[in-house]
């Protein structure tokens, strides 16, 4: 298990509730998508492309979420432009994405 490195101030678990809370259009994308492999493949975080992550079927924005990841910004990035499920069920499965995740939502595959 990777060890969690230091987040900056106010990057907390409770920091990232108030951004959830805040209004902010988090999802990155106007309305719900329909996500294609090829979508969500190209949007991997590189050259200024945001990070999705699909986890049973449902496509999430994790950019917004990369300074607030415990485990830090590279071990996130693991999971940018494809499923997720295995890796975030092997690290912590007791976690509720969609609960954590539920304002960065894209749309579904």
């Amino acid at each position: 298990r990777e060890a969690k490195v230091q987040l900056k101030e106010q990057k907390g678990p409770l920091d990232w509730v108030n951004v959830t809370n805040s209004g902010e259009n988090l999802s990155g994308v106007p309305s719900v998508l329909r996500v294609t492999p090829k979508q969500l493949k190209h949007n991997n975080g590189t050259e200024g492309r945001p990070a999705w992550s699909s986890f049973q079927g449902k496509v999430y924005n994790i950019t917004p979420y990369f300074p607030f990841h415990p485990g830090g910004e590279l071990e996130l990035g693991r999971a940018a432009g494809k499923d997720c499920e295995k890796l975030f069920m092997g690290m912590h499965p007791w976690v509720n994405l969609e609960k954590m995740l539920g304002k960065c939502f894209v749309g579904t595959m």
